[in-house]
């Protein structure tokens, strides 16, 4: 259960990781939209932003940021190592690993976090009506607020094992190199996310 959950690319690759990861990026256009969340970027998930676009739209910033850090990994992984490296396994792992981000997105459906996005936007900009809230309130919104960091730590340690895994890399070497892609890649990413939705 421990491999399933956090290293299941050595049971999974090639043709199954890739359809995995296309049924995973389809189910995260329709989280998108149902729970109005953005997934805009490599380890970026923004609540209450995704009331004007649509799944299709939803869907294509999935596919961007799937897109971009797959193409960084793949010509990472063939500078950097010595094995023969597939295209494949570097798209559907990686794509699988982005699937806690589902999870992630289906709490901001509860509504505390709506009255607590109202709120800020009454502090911080002064608009909207007055709020009220209770402790309740506030330590429903720490908790979810921490399992949705859970999820995206989980995503994140995915990501990496499907690197290493894809492009059979290790230690210090696969370390540095993940972090310097994902960092490239969530420039990159909103970059482009920027002169499509502009």
């Amino acid at each position: 259960m421990t491999e399933l959950l956090f290293n299941p690319f050595r049971r999974y690759g090639g043709a199954r990781a890739l359809f995995a990861a296309i049924v995973i990026m389809l189910l995260g256009g329709l989280v998108a939209v149902t729970a109005q969340v953005r997934f805009d970027g490599v380890i970026d998930m923004h609540m209450g932003m995704a009331r004007d676009i649509g799944w299709t739209a939803a869907l294509t910033e999935w596919i961007i940021v799937w897109l971009t850090m797959v193409v960084l990994l793949y010509v990472s992984g063939r500078l950097l190592s010595s094995s023969s490296i597939r295209l494949i396994d570097v798209a559907g792992m990686h794509g699988m690993a982005r699937f806690p981000f589902i999870p992630a997105g289906l709490l901001m459906l509860f509504p505390v976090n709506e009255k607590m996005a109202r709120y800020a936007e009454l502090v911080m900009m002064k608009k909207g009506e007055p709020v009220e809230l209770s402790g309740i309130d506030i330590g429903s919104f720490l908790l979810l607020s921490l399992l949705v960091l859970a999820f995206i730590i989980w995503a994140v340690v995915l990501m990496y094992r499907a690197y290493s895994v894809s492009c059979n890399l290790k230690g210090p070497k696969a370390i540095v190199s993940f972090i310097v892609v994902t960092v490239i890649a969530e420039i990159a990413a909103k970059s482009v996310l920027y002169m499509v939705f502009k």
